[in-house]
């Protein structure tokens, strides 16, 4: 005996040129959708689709930080043992420079940039 499916019955096909097809992918990866046939359904519904806005400045940003970042961490991996009294006050700065840029970072997410 057949299982009832619960999910969609009915099927639309669409042939679409290589640029069309190109555009739409474009369009589905700056959304939330996770497939094809999910921005579809929504878009012919009339449903909303959220859109991902990303801002190059917060992006060049995000870059500097992981450099930084990495950096840091080379510094403070090269530290010898016997100049621990000056690791000791890399590491207080380090702490400062992570608590500067946790803020920064609650502050972009706080404001939406």
């Amino acid at each position: 005996m057949r299982k009832k499916r619960n999910g969609p019955r009915k099927h639309v096909a669409v042939w679409l040129l290589e640029e069309e097809w190109k555009a739409l992918e474009k369009k589905i990866g700056q959304t939330t959708c996770r497939s094809v046939s999910e921005y579809l359904r929504k878009v012919i519904l009339g449903e909303p689709v959220r859109v991902l806005h990303r801002s190059q400045s917060l992006d060049d940003l995000i870059q500097e930080a992981i450099l930084l970042r990495k950096e840091l961490q080379s510094m403070m991996a090269s530290i010898k043992p016997e100049k621990m009294a000056q690791g000791e006050a890399l590491w207080i700065t380090v702490d400062k420079i992570r608590r500067c840029m946790e803020k920064m970072v609650d502050h972009v997410l706080s404001n939406k940039i």
